[in-house]
């Protein structure tokens, strides 16, 4: 009998580590499914989360700058400083940043544009800050 209960034991620990370790692959899994929404967002456009969102402006300034080599026009390349804004207000300067208008006409000359990571790196364009 004693060697029946032991098995039983034995069984019991077993299907519970089981049940720990199918918790945690879960719970791995569920991460990785996010990645393409959440991630470093660190400049090389893998990737932001929900709290955060990306501006690029022309220059290295926000106030007043203009794009220094003309406004962008649809589907071109522009270098641009990119900021990540996070939260309720982080602010993170990830430097000059390769950018692409995918809007359908040129960028307005003094206007904030608002990207997200394309996956490859770069950044492209979603929308221009109508003030």
């Amino acid at each position: 009998m004693y060697e029946n209960n032991s098995r039983l034991q034995y069984l019991e620990s077993a299907v519970a580590e089981l049940l720990r370790r199918l918790a945690d692959v879960m719970r791995r899994l569920a991460a990785v499914e996010q990645q393409p929404w959440s991630g470093g967002g660190g400049g090389d456009g893998s990737g932001g989360s929900a709290e955060s969102f990306y501006l690029a402006f022309p220059g290295s300034s926000v106030a007043g700058a203009t794009w220094t080599a003309g406004a962008p026009t649809a589907g071109q390349s522009f270098s641009s400083h990119v900021y990540r804004v996070s939260g309720t207000g982080t602010v993170d300067d990830l430097g000059s940043l390769t950018c692409v208008n995918w809007l359908p006409a040129g960028l307005a000359a003094s206007k904030a544009v608002i990207v997200f990571p394309d996956g490859k790196g770069n950044y492209a364009t979603a929308g221009q800050s109508c003030t």
